[in-house]
């Protein structure tokens, strides 16, 4: 079975049920919870993970004059959703296919989640304004599937707003230099919340042009921009380079549905 997104890996405890088909106990609930915790204060103590979010939610508030009805795909453990987005938009369903996050977590108004499969959407065509989904492809074996799914329910004129790590990012370069370089797929390591890291693929600047150019036919307009050159990891990072954009970590690409 296909799994769609980046949170289809799901958390496996000591028996290995998955904690999605059943109830949490209290204590794998509580164990859950400061897992959540402590991702977020990673995040937000992150140079280039908390200015990445900013500016992705930035550019779904640019969407409608942040009235737009917006669908996200991958929401994870909703720190990106609730942290970042709620207040970017009218109305944000979150979406993954498995709840990674406690049952009763409380959402802010205007904030739904569904379980759902990024690759067979159950929404009708042209129901969204905007559509999001923060380092979600590279997780998914059939990316042009992911991104015409996307782009059918986007309304004519809608955007399609996705990131992903950029295949030739210097961090990765740098690897190729000890002749040691990343080969795909590949697992990165096994998440505490989200489960196993793993990618199908990551891009080059190349390797979107060509995503792009397979989904002409349903586009209007598609484009790129590289976030964040340096090495976050050490907190050296530049969120919009002037300069060198192609060996950035991340890519923000930004399609308007035809």
């Amino acid at each position: 079975m296909t799994r769609a997104v980046r949170g289809s890996a799901p958390i496996l405890w000591a028996d290995g049920a998955s904690a999605s088909l059943r109830p949490l106990a209290a204590d794998a609930n509580s164990a859950l919870r400061d897992a959540i915790a402590v991702r977020e204060a990673e995040t937000r103590a992150s140079r280039f993970h908390h200015g990445n979010r900013l500016i992705l939610a930035e550019r779904v508030r640019q969407v409608n004059g942040g009235e737009a009805r917006t669908l996200e795909l991958g929401c994870g453990h909703l720190d990106f959703t609730i942290g970042y987005l709620a207040g970017a938009c009218r109305e944000l369903v979150a979406t993954d296919v498995e709840r990674l996050f406690p049952e009763d977590t409380p959402l802010p108004p205007g904030v739904s989640f569904q379980t759902e499969d990024a690759l067979e959407l159950s929404f009708d065509d042209s129901a969204f304004d905007c559509v999001i989904a923060m380092e979600v492809i590279e997780h998914i074996d059939d990316d042009d599937r992911f991104v015409s799914e996307a782009l059918r329910v986007l309304r004519p004129g809608g955007t399609l707003i996705f990131t992903t790590p950029n295949r030739l990012r210097l961090t990765a370069l740098a690897r190729y230099l000890i002749a040691k370089p990343i080969r795909f797929p590949h697992t990165y390591a096994i998440d505490p919340v989200l489960g196993p890291i793993h990618h199908f693929r990551e891009y080059s600047h190349r390797d979107l042009q060509k995503l792009f150019r397979r989904h002409e036919s349903e586009t209007l307009d598609a484009r790129s921009e590289g976030i964040g050159l340096g090495v976050p990891a050490w907190q050296l990072v530049i969120l919009k380079p002037p300069v060198l954009e192609r060996l950035a970590f991340n890519w923000h690409v930004i399609l308007t549905r035809r």
